[in-house]
């Protein structure tokens, strides 16, 4: 077993990064944990607040074809967020709202576009 936040209820894995994230929907952080080692690595702070009451962290998740990028929202923060999987920096884009689900598409130009 390895500990989490509070509200752990979804893992994205990352096969070829051997690392798993999971989504602590009632915390301000995201776990990360070697998938080899059976490990937490480190918690990753990607929402300003969380509570019991609201989830502060979306149900959906995804990771960019090529492995470089980690997709989730901060659904109480109204923030859509990329992490580049190779430093762990964060880039946040505020739409407003309550970011609580959604769907990644990727193919074509499009994944072209979005990683300059």
């Amino acid at each position: 077993m390895i500990e989490t936040g509070k509200g752990n209820g979804h893992s994205t894995f990352i096969p070829g990064r051997n690392i798993a994230i999971t989504t602590n929907h009632n915390s301000t952080y995201m776990s990360v944990i070697n998938t080899i080692e059976h490990t937490l690595l480190f918690n990753l702070e990607v929402a300003t607040s969380a509570s019991s009451i609201f989830k502060s962290q979306s149900h959906t998740s995804g990771v960019s074809m090529d492995s470089k990028y980690f997709y989730s929202a901060a659904s109480h923060d109204g923030a859509f967020f990329r992490i580049n999987l190779d430093t762990w920096d964060i880039i946040k884009t505020y739409v407003g709202g309550n970011i609580l689900m959604g769907s990644f598409v990727w193919g074509g130009d499009t994944l072209k576009a979005s990683h300059p």
